[in-house]
């Protein structure tokens, strides 16, 4: 539902930008968090990556791990916590999984238009999208049955 959702995003970008309350933007960022509940207990074998602390591998042992990456300008602030556990207000069951959290963040030069955000918003989820898959096994994609959709 990208095409939905970034139709909504610019319209809201629109309202603000006309209340002239905001001279000048800095940043905007697309965060986007999932819940991954495909093992139980959770762990990290669902996974891209090699956790190791004093020659112990970390896998199935409680992590809370928040790191950094910038990419083309585009700085990504993944967090990864496991287990994690989620309750939806209005429902009675909780959810156990391991939680990724992604922020791309996209700063502006110190003229930064509104235009400008209209021009990066489809380039900072191309790029979200792509560190989020990138963090999956392959398996782990086979296992969650995408439907890819433009």
């Amino acid at each position: 539902g990208w095409n939905t959702f970034s139709a909504d995003i610019r319209e809201l970008i629109e309202v603000v930008r006309r209340t002239e309350l905001i001279e000048r933007l800095e940043r905007f960022s697309l965060k986007y968090i999932d819940l991954i509940q495909l093992e139980q207990p959770p762990n990290l074998g669902c996974l891209n990556i090699a956790l190791q602390l004093g020659g112990q591998e970390i896998s199935t042992a409680p992590v809370q791990l928040r790191t950094e990456i910038k990419e083309s300008g585009i700085l990504h602030i993944i967090q990864i916590v496991s287990p994690a556990e989620v309750a939806i207000p209005g429902e009675p069951r909780r959810y156990s999984g391991v939680l990724l959290d992604i922020d791309s963040i996209n700063t502006f030069p110190e003229d930064g238009a509104w235009e400008e955000v209209d021009k990066q918003l489809d380039a900072v989820h191309w790029a979200s999208k792509k560190t989020f898959f990138n963090l999956l096994t392959p398996e782990t994609i086979d296992r969650l049955v995408p439907e890819y959709q433009e």
